[in-house]
């Protein structure tokens, strides 16, 4: 008899599926001894003279007390006993996909034709899979412009590489307000600057559209810009006509002026909306006589009045409301706004709120929590033209 030796499988690569036992074998006179090969395919494999299927090792080993060596530690080799394949049972349940470099569509194409393929693979009730036939299912992965490094994947165009995120990642969101907050890397640039800094750092699909609504939701940029591109101006409205004097009256302030000598510096004007007819009633003349004789000596004159007052007002009407600038914002109940102030220093932000729209008439709609409370601790309500508001875009 020969030395003892340790055979194991030699780990090459090859087309052709099986391995070598690992055993301790005796050598005959001529130095050679049985090898113990494994194929688990349902292929015949094809060996060759002179091919290097194992490595052999002298085995000189001294076990100790208590040791067992593994290849005489046979029961823990022993298969698990079979049980039943549960209903519904899919090969995809027992992959862990959760390290993968793969996106969620991905994984999710991965596992499909996994579970298209239940026959090559062995279920919980032991029986061991036969499957010969095709599998002309493939996911192509477009890795031109990538490269794996270390565990990251970089993309790779020109100049410097680029982390490359999965879609709708938190850390995308996180280096966006990272990048956009920081005084040190700008402090509150605006959509295009932020975008392309943070391109120098990182890109995922969809990169723009994430950073478009950081900016957007950026609760200092709403409060402290105010460009004039997006100012919220309303078209102009007209009032219904009257039916009787005073029956609606405008209020407005002039000023202000130089004081006067009991201090007053601003003038306040009152004027009621006339009537298109004035009614008026002079002596035993009743109203409906004097209307009538208006009819009838001035009608012409008065409908040609009211048709170039009508025409004129449509004019201007339109003129404004077709002004490039006009940005008709609608408001609804429930919408949170930032109320613009009047006079302010160059360092102070020119909105005040967030505040909550609670009613809406267009084009004047009521916030809530302006000022004050009342006397009973509840929010006080105002209303207030649309021109003076701005939407308020909450961080989801």
């Amino acid at each position: 008899m020969g030395n003892e030796f340790m055979i194991q499988d030699n780990q090459r690569e090859s087309d052709d599926i099986y391995t070598v036992a690992r055993t301790v074998v005796n050598t005959d006179d001529e130095g050679k001894t049985l090898l113990q090969l494994c194929n688990p395919s349902a292929k015949s494999i094809q060996l060759y003279a002179g091919q290097a299927l194992a490595t052999a090792t002298i085995y000189e080993q001294v076990w100790d007390e208590g040791y067992t060596p593994p290849e005489a530690d046979w029961t823990s080799k022993l298969p698990r006993l079979p049980t039943e394949t549960p209903p519904g049972y899919q090969p995809s349940d027992e992959i862990d996909l959760s390290k993968s470099i793969f996106t969620e569509d991905q994984k999710r194409r991965l596992k499909e034709i996994i579970n298209q393929h239940k026959e090559a693979f062995v279920a919980p009730d032991g029986v061991l899979g036969c499957y010969t036939g095709p599998i002309k299912h493939r996911i192509d992965f477009k890795l031109d412009h990538f490269a794996l490094h270390d565990g990251i994947v970089y993309k790779v165009t020109t100049g410097t590489p680029v982390v490359y995120l999965p879609k709708d990642t938190k850390y995308g969101k996180e280096l966006i307000e990272k990048i956009h907050g920081d005084l040190d890397e700008g402090a509150h640039m605006g959509r295009d600057k932020t975008y392309h800094k943070v391109k120098e750092i990182a890109t995922w699909p969809g990169v723009e559209l994430a950073v478009r609504n950081v900016v957007a939701a950026c609760p200092t940029c709403q409060k402290t810009k105010d460009p004039a591109v997006a100012r919220t101006r309303a078209r102009l409205h007209e009032f219904e006509s009257v039916s009787q004097p005073f029956e609606r009256v405008h209020c407005d302030f002039v000023g202000p002026w130089t004081t006067t000598e009991r201090s007053y510096k601003y003038v306040l004007v009152i004027p009621g909306t006339p009537m298109k007819n004035s009614l008026l009633k002079t002596g035993e003349v009743s109203v409906n006589e004097y209307m009538d004789n208006i009819r009838r000596t001035l009608g012409r004159q008065q409908a040609y009045c009211r048709a170039k007052i009508e025409e004129r007002t449509k004019e201007r009407n339109d003129r404004y409301n077709n002004k490039d600038n006009i940005n008709d914002v609608q408001f609804e109940v429930g919408d949170k706004i930032l109320l613009r102030k009047g006079p302010r220093d160059k360092l102070s932000s020119p909105f005040l709120g967030p505040f909550e729209v609670v009613k809406v008439e267009d084009p004047n709609i009521a916030i809530q929590g302006f000022g004050r409370v009342t006397r009973n601790g509840d929010k006080r309500e105002i209303w207030v033209h649309k021109d003076r508001c701005k939407k308020f875009v909450e961080r989801k």
